[in-house]
């Protein structure tokens, strides 16, 4: 529902990216995806969240 999550961000970005890899493509729908970073404790969030775990597994050597 369009709404349901508010978000406020109280500082700049440490970082910004953009990626077009196979694991983030289709996240985001479109030839790649865009993040930015931010301290944690500068994010407040309204509304109730899921949870997304981006785990990559570890190469044994």
């Amino acid at each position: 529902m369009s709404g349901a999550v508010r978000y406020t961000i109280k500082s700049g970005p440490v970082g910004t990216g953009l990626c077009h890899c196979d694991r983030r493509r289709p996240r985001s729908g479109s030839a790649f995806s865009t993040a930015m970073y931010v301290p944690r404790p500068s994010i407040e969030v309204e509304g109730e969240t899921a949870h997304f775990a981006d785990i990559v597994p570890t190469v044994s050597q």
